[in-house]
């Protein structure tokens, strides 16, 4: 009965374990779509918005600052 429960508590751990993998692996994706798309749909959301290059490079730089900002607590 004792064996059952350790081996049942394993996998529940092997199991969160796995998740939190998975979903750090998908934010991760996430993330380089993101930039991927931005990068390539830039001039078209520039000429849409009739944005110069200086204002659609402040867009650009804007989004990394906040992502700098923001990654300063986690000490990244």
């Amino acid at each position: 009965m004792e064996q059952t429960e350790t081996l049942q508590r394993v996998i529940v751990r092997q199991a969160s374990v796995w998740g939190r993998l998975a979903a750090t692996a998908v934010a991760h994706m996430t993330e380089h779509l993101y930039i991927g798309i931005i990068t390539v749909a830039l001039p078209v959301i520039t000429s849409a918005m009739g944005l110069t290059m200086a204002q659609a490079g402040s867009l650009v730089s804007t989004r990394y600052l906040v992502a700098g900002l923001v990654n300063l607590p986690g000490g990244y």
